[in-house]
């Protein structure tokens, strides 16, 4: 099976234990110094002492070292990357408070409008991928619209067996080695549907299932309304896309109506200027994304909760972005059943 492309923030081998307990509080500076002593071990001087002058940066606010040519993945993980931002933008009294919120995240490039399906999807069977066809246990029914769960109204008109549009899956095995994997299952396919309606009243509705064992798995036969001459424009597969991650931190928007109490800020409050060039600076807060916190693109903060955090950021075939969450607990153990589309962009 072909491995994800993933800039990873390890570097060397029995690194990503130290490199999570960095993560585990990135405001303490005792386990950045143990980092910094380990790297200097393994013979990574130009690393070690990277570290030790961001520690003294970090508490100070100013005088951050020069990163250049060091891997952009571990410069965010370690906190630089925010924290740097943070201090640059006027935002230095809060590196702590945002330090504190962020949790680890993958992003990567997606096209607003995906181009459409017209041929076969040659990735391996079971790999992580954007569109395509999907790969699910054999005997498996394609989903429809009475399969979603996350916005689905009911008496809505929608005819209930609609097929819906394939948009991802994520094999969890393919994420060993980053600081998201300690979120997910240690294996098993995530795959990801949603189904829209956009000539009546306009909604759009997502379905998500797992597969813990990957050894059955086949790729499926679609159904002639979403692939083909028969295909509905609001629900066609697309052509599939390589997933090309590199790991982040993400830290939740600053709103008056966030569930975080510390990023609470209300619209005439300057620092949601500010944190809006911290996170377009530090590249920590990109709208495609799995993991972390969704990003609102306008009222309030849609994440439904401290408990939950993104499954995934993604546009379907005709360029609607729709923002999956899950709980983190569900999520770790597989449980796919109360998975929310928390914001959904028409536009």
């Amino acid at each position: 099976m072909a491995k994800t492309n993933i800039q990873r923030a390890v570097q060397l081998d029995e690194e990503l234990s130290l490199l999570a307990g960095v993560c585990g509080d990135l405001t303490d500076d005792t386990h950045l110094q143990v980092y910094a002593d380990w790297l200097e071990e393994q013979g990574d001087e130009r690393r070690a002492e990277f570290v030790r002058q961001y520690v003294g940066a970090l508490a100070t606010g100013g005088d951050f070292p020069d990163g250049e040519g060091l891997p952009e993945a571990w410069l965010a993980m370690i906190g630089f990357r925010l924290t740097s931002a943070a201090c640059e933008n006027g935002l230095a009294d809060e590196r702590f408070t945002l330090l504190k919120l962020a949790k680890p995240a993958l992003r990567f490039e997606s096209s607003d409008y995906p181009e459409p399906l017209t041929g076969e999807d040659t990735f391996p069977v079971g790999s992580s991928k954007l569109y395509g066809i999907p790969d699910l246990p054999a005997g498996t029914a394609w989903p429809t619209q009475k399969d979603c769960n996350s916005l689905c109204m009911e008496d809505s008109g929608i005819d209930p067996d609609l097929p819906c549009s394939f948009v991802a899956q994520i094999n969890c095995e393919e994420l060993a080695g980053t600081l998201l994997a300690e979120y997910f299952p240690k294996q098993g396919l995530i795959a990801i549907f949603t189904c829209s309606e956009i000539e009546s009243i306009g909604m759009t509705d997502g379905y998500v299932t797992f597969s813990p064992d990957t050894s059955n798995l086949v790729r499926m036969e679609p159904p002639p309304q979403v692939f083909g001459s028969e295909a509905d424009e609001a629900n066609q597969l697309a052509a599939p896309v390589e997933f090309r991650f590199v790991e982040t931190l993400q830290v939740p928007d600053s709103d008056d109506e966030s569930p975080f109490e510390e990023v609470r800020w209300g619209w005439s409050d300057d620092r949601n200027g500010q944190m809006y060039e911290v996170n377009k600076q530090a590249g920590c807060q990109p709208l495609s994304s799995v993991g972390g916190y969704t990003s609102p693109t306008s009222g309030a903060n849609p994440l439904p909760g401290k408990d939950f955090c993104k499954l995934i950021c993604v546009y379907n075939s005709i360029g609607i972005r729709l923002h999956f969450c899950i709980r983190y607990e569900d999520l770790k153990v597989g449980k796919f059943d109360d998975v929310q589309l928390a914001w959904v962009d028409f536009d």
